[in-house]
């Protein structure tokens, strides 16, 4: 439902004061056509505007979205011409000093180019704080020269970037400000990873870079004997797809804390980045070397998703040199300087895990009892397939998930003994004793 349905669907005081707040007439989606748009641009009333554009793929779908209706429609695998992209950024194009986020996707390379050249005649965008730039997947790409003299990004005010299947050469001045950066390369395409990445020379002001590359691309591997780009504020770095395993070895991250791994099957395990003090880890798709633990000694926090298996578990709980690993996944990690612990990542307090079906209850229980000393806390969302639900405190009580409530019963629970009566709860161990008292703390 549009916000125009919104307005005229409730009562006539909703409606006036709909009509008479500017802040709810700022988002302005191009596609709905000129007139939509001076309608939005007028009530926004000098607002700082956020600018949408989806340009449909015709290649894919018959449909004609309202904004080309009263346009000449292009034949079949033809893009919109770029007088007919001038057309519907023209309400706008007098108001660019005030845009503050701008979105873009298009079909094509062609399409972006357009968009791109009808900015940089405006005068570029001065004040834009969000840059979504999008192309399809479905076509191939060139690499992309000028954009910050386009969009005139060479300001203070640039935060959060997102380059989707854009392979770019921009100068390091154009990121200097930004805090959050998202690049996905999807296109099967080449792709010089040391020129695109080497732009990051300048992100002084990175705190989240999210990095996605499909297993089709063709990457010309960088050089890592050089000196290393310095990231002295990236706290969390995410990873998905096909990283290659020295992609991470250019940066250098003293503050990274957090990583998302989510690659994708049959990927290596990439290195990680240089002078990384890692304490949260969270993985996801593919399961990664096991060795990677052994590279997070600091490591406190560790989440799980639904398709790690439960032999990546099985690490925590014995000697890594005798855990089975999984093929394709071998990549060389630099040896310890010093002899392996018996136990790795011993600083390990928090557990998680989101629907992990291939984890078996005896693994929890295991890794519980072999490290009753350090991990706290045990949580688990959409296991009850194995029969364990709630959540695991240090004190060895197990807490619902609706155990918040006052005058909640306890579970205290200790392992299984025979000569006991036994009844089974949703943790996996068994009540001994039942006793009612306050909320729990854990």
């Amino acid at each position: 439902m549009t916000l125009e349905w919104g307005v005229m669907l409730v009562c006539k005081r909703w409606r006036r004061l709909a009509l008479s707040l500017p802040e709810l007439w700022s988002w302005v989606d191009l596609m709905r056509g000129p007139g939509c748009t001076k309608a939005y641009v007028k009530r926004a009333k000098g607002l700082p505007l956020t600018i949408a554009l989806d340009l449909p793929d015709l290649q894919q779908s018959d449909q004609v979205s309202i904004a080309l209706s009263n346009l000449k429609r292009p034949g079949e695998g033809d893009m919109l011409r770029s007088h007919q992209i001038e057309r519907l950024f023209a309400p706008v194009l007098p108001h660019i000093s005030t845009w503050t986020a701008l979105h873009i996707r298009t079909p094509d390379v062609l399409g972006m180019q357009a968009v791109l050249s009808i900015c940089a005649k405006a005068g570029g965008t001065k004040a834009l704080q969000s840059l979504e730039l999008i192309i399809s997947r479905s076509n191939t790409g060139t690499d992309f020269v000028g954009v910050e003299q386009a969009l005139n990004l060479e300001n203070e005010t640039l935060e959060s970037v997102v380059l989707v299947n854009m392979a770019w050469q921009w100068s390091p001045y154009a990121l200097g400000s930004v805090q959050s950066l998202s690049i996905s390369l999807l296109n099967q395409r080449v792709y010089d990873l040391p020129s695109y990445f080497g732009t990051l020379v300048g992100a002084a002001s990175l705190q989240s870079l999210t990095i996605t590359i499909s297993p089709h691309a063709e990457l010309n591997v960088p050089d890592i004997s050089g000196p290393s780009i310095v990231l002295p504020f990236l706290s969390h770095l995410a990873l998905n797809g096909s990283i290659p395993p020295t992609l991470l070895r250019l940066f250098n991250t003293p503050k990274l804390r957090r990583l998302d791994m989510n690659l994708a099957k049959r990927t290596g395990t990439p290195r990680l980045p240089r002078g990384h003090r890692i304490t949260d880890l969270r993985l996801d798709g593919a399961m990664p070397n096991i060795k990677l633990l052994q590279c997070l000694p600091e490591l406190v926090k560790l989440e799980v998703g639904r398709h790690i298996p439960g032999r990546f578990l099985d690490a925590l709980t014995r000697d890594p040199e005798r855990t089975p690993i999984a093929p394709g996944a071998l990549v060389p990690f630099p040896a310890p300087t010093q002899e392996d612990e018996e136990i790795l990542c011993p600083l390990l307090d928090t557990l998680t895990l989101r629907g992990c079906k291939r984890i078996s209850r005896e693994t929890i229980e295991r890794l519980v009892e072999r490290r009753a000393g350090s991990l706290r806390r045990v949580r688990m969302f959409e296991c009850e397939g194995i029969g364990l639900k709630g959540e695991l405190r240090r004190t060895g009580t197990w807490i619902p998930n609706k155990s918040k409530k006052q005058n909640t019963d306890v579970v205290v629970v200790r392992p299984p003994r025979l000569p006991i009566a036994r009844r089974e709860t949703d943790s996996g161990f068994v009540v001994v004793s039942r006793q009612l008292s306050g909320m729990v703390n854990g």
